[in-house]
């Protein structure tokens, strides 16, 4: 239900759910799995329907899949965004450029995916369904992202590109931390209190506050329209920077 509210009806997420309704069925029917399985196959089927419909309308980017970006996608947008956040994101790789060398993403790659590993093993069974649901999003969005920018999973790399695609999988992470910080094991709880500490204390307080939007003289440009003889065509900078609008006066 959570997972449902949180990607809305129309989303395409919806669609993902389908599998995990199907295992969920097959391994658990007795949890009213069934009325599950049966919401999940009708609001499917409606976005397929959607999908149909709108083909060929997203932007075409080329995919540029590469061991090195995936590793960089997994830590930037999972690690990185959840310790750092995204507006802590570039002052910290400045800060410390090793946090970027291969190497580095390579070993925190290893620690995330081995930590999720690990909790999918040993932890509860809704977490098993959550972290594939998770899991099938990041296959889905590293296949086909709507994304701009030289190649897909470059601009992925980067916390807050295509941020709605690494929700549940931010999610996943501060479970399995929040899992760990209630094991037995000493070194286990202070593992994943210390994280959980660094994310709400410094990534959350990060990204707490957005910056305060450029002011553009609208005013003006209103008056500059206003004045102007028929079929001139005016331009205008909006939000998000390097965004314009054309108006054409009548």
């Amino acid at each position: 239900g959570c997972v449902v509210a949180l990607c809305g009806l129309g989303s395409p997420l919806i669609l993902f759910l389908l599998p995990v309704a199907i295992l969920h069925a097959v391994v658990r029917p007795a949890e009213r799995s069934v009325p599950f399985l049966a919401a999940a196959t009708l609001t499917s089927a409606v976005q397929l329907w959607y999908l149909s419909a709108s083909a060929g309308a997203r932007p075409s980017v080329p995919l540029g899949a590469s061991v090195e970006a995936l590793g960089r996608i997994l830590v930037n947008q999972t690690v990185y965004a959840l310790l750092l956040g995204r507006s802590g994101f570039s002052a910290g790789i400045e800060r410390w450029p090793w946090l970027d060398y291969p190497l580095s993403v390579g070993v925190v790659s290893v620690a995330l995916l081995s930590l999720l590993a690990v909790v999918a093993v040993r932890g509860p069974y809704a977490f098993r369904l959550f972290l594939m649901y998770a899991g099938i999003v990041l296959g889905a969005t590293l296949v086909s992202a709507t994304v701009t920018g030289p190649t897909q999973w470059e601009s992925l790399s980067h916390p807050g590109a295509g941020a709605r695609y690494f929700l549940f999988g931010m999610l996943s992470v501060v479970f399995a931390l929040g899992w760990l910080a209630t094991r037995n094991s000493l070194v286990a709880r202070a593992a994943g209190i210390s994280a959980l500490a660094i994310i709400l204390f410094t990534g959350v307080r990060a990204d707490w506050r957005h910056h305060a939007q450029p002011k553009h003289d609208y005013e003006s440009f209103a008056r500059e329209l206003e004045s102007a003889p028929p079929g001139t065509v005016l331009e205008t900078p909006i939000e998000p920077p390097g965004w314009t609008v054309k108006l054409v006066k009548r």
